[in-house]
């Protein structure tokens, strides 16, 4: 893909909510493509990514042209499949009042940063 495709790609993608599914197995299962095709179907799917991770697991992003309440965003996410301790955290930052841009995330590699002994 040129240059100039990838920003006219990524500026179309821009302003569109992203489901964001982390699926920690190596295979990406069926379900998952199943879930894929009911979210397809009942919501404006604008464009669809698989990311294989340095653990050799999935990242599935999601592009839809629509608004999602948060709860409806993490919903979806386990649908796909996505690591249910990560949706579960994500529920909890919900409840407490965070904005899903600081706790929808996605890491590409894993960060090893020292705990803080002074606690």
């Amino acid at each position: 893909m040129s240059r100039k495709s990838q920003k006219m790609k990524s500026s179309k993608l821009k302003n569109l909510v992203i489901v964001k599914a982390d699926i920690d197995r190596k295979k990406i299962p069926k379900f998952t493509l199943h879930s894929l095709d009911i979210i397809k179907y009942h919501y404006p799917v604008v464009h669809v990514e698989f990311y294989k991770t340095e653990s050799k697991h999935y990242h599935l992003r999601v592009w839809i042209n629509k608004k999602l309440s948060d709860p409806e965003l993490i919903l979806l996410q386990l649908l796909l499949g996505s690591d249910k301790y990560r949706e579960r955290m994500n529920f909890i930052r919900y409840l407490n009042g965070g904005k899903m841009e600081d706790w929808n995330l996605l890491f590409t590699k894993k960060l090893n940063l020292p705990l803080n002994s002074d606690r």
